[in-house]
């Protein structure tokens, strides 16, 4: 369906504009379906965000700093959602040993385990909302990246 029939637009859209806009209602299409998912473990976007994160940088452990910028979502509410994973036992702190005055997390056994159940029902539910085939989202993901500017 043509975004201009999805938000029942009675003028012509043009294409800048309909791009911005088809951007930002697929965009909220794929948050609300992972959000879905991520809610059945008692997760939030941004936790699941932060687990990945923290995989990504094993064995590293890392600071609070570091997660912030790798965030999807740049967010300044990363030290309470980084309190709420410790609370669930997702994610340990302990005091860097390069800089005394700075706490570094890493993700714990429970957090890898969380993420191996979440991410193959989290991929199934991409699957089903996606009607590309390899070839086209290779090709949607170079696109966006171009149109991007940071």
């Amino acid at each position: 369906m043509k975004i201009a029939e999805v938000i029942k637009s009675k003028k012509p859209i043009d294409d800048e504009q309909g791009v911005a806009i088809n951007i930002m209602h697929t965009a909220y299409v794929v948050k609300t379906s992972i959000s879905a998912v991520l809610k059945q473990f008692a997760l939030t976007n941004e936790q699941y965000n932060i687990l990945r994160i923290l995989k990504g940088a094993l064995p590293e452990k890392i600071c609070v700093k570091q997660i912030a910028e790798r965030l999807i979502e740049r967010s300044a509410n990363v030290p309470r959602t980084m309190d709420k994973l410790v609370a669930k036992k997702l994610v340990k702190r302990s005091i860097s040993m390069a800089d005394k005055r700075e706490t570094v997390s890493e993700i714990s056994i429970a957090g890898l385990r969380m993420l191996e159940t979440v991410t193959p029902e989290l991929q199934k539910t991409l699957n089903d909302i996606c009607n590309l085939d390899k070839q086209e989202l290779s090709q949607l993901n170079s696109l966006l990246d171009k149109y991007r500017v940071e």
